[in-house]
């Protein structure tokens, strides 16, 4: 994550691991956070779009639906610690 100086999101890259054959990118969500702050609209956004992209498998650890949601809750808390790291490099905070 690159911030902008009123701090909106600038560039992102989010890419998944684990939750397909290979590792994924997930352009949905990229396009949902440049130009926004992470508000709770644009955190969702990134949740779906994560959680849309992934094929995981279906095992006794845990069923696609549950890989699939944790997915998305694992990419906004990322997006939240990018987010915090870019504004401590940025001074902001």
């Amino acid at each position: 994550v690159t911030l902008a100086e009123d701090g909106s999101i600038e560039e992102a890259v989010v890419a998944l691991g684990a939750v397909a054959p290979t590792v994924v990118r997930v352009p949905d969500a990229e396009a949902a956070l440049v130009g926004n702050t992470a508000d709770d609209e644009t955190l969702s956004a990134v949740a779906e779009a994560a959680s849309g992209v992934c094929n995981p498998i279906d095992d006794k650890r845990g069923t696609v639906a549950y890989r699939k949601q944790v997915a998305g809750v694992l990419a906004k808390r990322a997006v939240l610690i990018a987010i915090e790291r870019a504004e401590q490099r940025n001074g902001s905070k």
